[in-house]
């Protein structure tokens, strides 16, 4: 069985800024700009009645980042709605159903893994908060079980030089590129998603 961490929302080369923790601490997973996609961040709804366009200008977003330019944020700039997991998030035809979005590279990465039905992905939820605190987000703390001597391989697109092992967790230097993250589940990881998916609060491994 394998694990999926699924890297979504905005980057500093899809967005400019960092999605945000929202007040009552839930995380807001803000989609990546995409054109032509009819989708846009004014159709998408919070629970408090505000659209994401709402909430993006609270928070002073004035623009996004596409790539290599910045484009306006407004009424009708559009988003890549990837996951699409909340079915009250906008309007809906009869028979919806919650799904992930990955095309070109990131679905590649998934077929050549060999990923299918049984294998567990997790993304854009509060308790998967990995960042290592006093570093930047692209450093991730992760429990022991992670670290490439405890697995069958690497997690994918992280060379060992990555790693650093420490008495009661790992600390993760995130590739820089790459949507989709796989790694076998051993016993060790699979404790940390039974803790994780069950409310329970385990440190380390």
């Amino acid at each position: 069985m394998k694990l999926i961490l699924s890297r979504k929302g905005f980057d500093s080369s899809w967005g400019g800024s960092p999605s945000p923790i929202l007040p009552d601490g839930s995380m807001m997973s803000l989609p990546i700009p995409q054109r032509h996609s009819g989708v846009t961040y004014g159709s998408l709804q919070l629970n408090d009645g505000l659209s994401y366009l709402d909430t993006m200008r609270q928070l002073g977003i004035s623009t996004v980042r596409c790539g290599s330019k910045n484009v306006p944020l407004n009424e009708g700039t559009e988003a890549h709605l990837d996951p699409d997991l909340v079915q009250e998030i906008r309007a809906r035809l009869p028979g919806w159903r919650a799904a992930y979005g990955q095309v070109n590279g990131a679905l590649s990465h998934l077929k050549t893994q060999k990923v299918g039905p049984g294998d567990i992905f997790l993304s854009w939820h509060e308790r998967l908060q990995l960042s290592q605190p006093g570093q930047t987000r692209s450093f991730w703390r992760l429990p022991q079980a992670f670290d490439p001597r405890f697995t069958k391989a690497p997690l994918t697109y992280h060379a060992r030089r990555r790693w650093e092992l420490h008495h009661d967790h790992v600390v993760l230097h995130s590739a820089p590129i790459g949507q989709e993250f796989v790694v076998e589940i051993n016993d060790g990881i699979e404790r940390w998603l039974v803790d994780l998916l069950t409310g329970a609060d385990r440190a380390g491994s």
